[in-house]
């Protein structure tokens, strides 16, 4: 995961589109940081072909990892972009305690 400069506040978990890049969101970072949120943006390599468990499993052990504090955070709010919508749904179902 990338993490925005400055973090700290309430984790944001973008997943980017269908091209995997996370530039959606880009424009938009600055006011989240103001709004208090520590954004992170899940990049997937555009080479992937994983299916959808194969890239919820990996999703939620590099969250588990990356966000120990998740829990004491009260959750992490999760925004999905596009045609990866399915994976933020198969992430609250597979790891609860990271949404």
């Amino acid at each position: 995961t990338a993490r925005s400069p400055g973090g700290g506040g309430a984790p944001l978990v973008y997943i980017p589109g269908l091209d995997g890049s996370g530039e959606g969101v880009r424009l938009q970072v600055p006011a989240l940081i103001a709004a208090g949120y520590d954004v992170r943006c899940l990049k997937v390599p555009v080479g992937n072909r994983e299916g959808w468990p194969g890239l919820t499993r990996a999703a939620a052990v590099l969250l588990r990892a990356d966000l120990p504090s998740v829990a004491a955070a009260g959750g992490a709010t999760v925004v999905a972009e596009s045609f990866f919508a399915p994976l933020a749904l198969m992430l609250a179902a597979e790891a609860p305690e990271l949404a």
